[in-house]
């Protein structure tokens, strides 16, 4: 995606640290740690986006804003030769509203569609009623739950693609 403002891009690793901030802001506003994490922000995925995406038949996108600051991001695993998982679909607080979770969204099922997936899957928890509403409105539904913690359940989404 290009335009005025935005471009949809792959990962570089560069971007690690941007990923990392954009993720402590998340996890700072929904206000969840989980049990047993060395730092209650640090997510270890983060730090090895090539091997755990990329290089294993996943993908990762950055969304780079006209001014350079990193936007948004998200990507998606392989977990079987049908089936994606979508993770860490995030938009920085400051650019929300502006579609950027779309077209994340957008990019991943064509990008999935065309190396053969099948079903695409993503789990995210009850605290985040924006990302529940974004994926019923791309025909994501509801095919489980878990509970992480007493307090915090994840809600498993599906969509098969067509």
């Amino acid at each position: 995606m290009r335009t005025a403002q935005f471009t949809l891009r792959g990962y570089k690793a560069s971007d690690v640290p941007a990923l990392h901030e954009i993720d402590h802001e998340f996890q700072r506003e929904v206000v969840f740690t989980m049990p047993g994490r060395s730092h209650p922000y640090h997510h270890e995925d983060l730090d090895d986006v090539d091997g755990l995406y990329v290089n294993a038949g996943g993908a990762f996108w950055v969304i780079e804003a006209a001014n350079g600051e990193i936007a948004a991001y998200g990507g998606f695993m392989r977990v079987d030769d049908e089936t994606a998982r979508l993770r860490r679909f995030r938009v920085r607080e400051s650019w929300r509203r502006q579609g950027l979770a779309t077209r994340l969204l957008q990019e991943a099922e064509r990008f999935c569609a065309e190396r053969g997936f099948r079903r695409i899957t993503l789990g995210t928890t009850d605290l985040q009623e924006p990302a529940q509403a974004l994926y019923r409105k791309h025909g994501y539904v509801e095919v489980g739950e878990q509970w992480l913690t007493p307090e915090l359940r994840e809600i498993e989404f599906e969509k098969v693609l067509s």
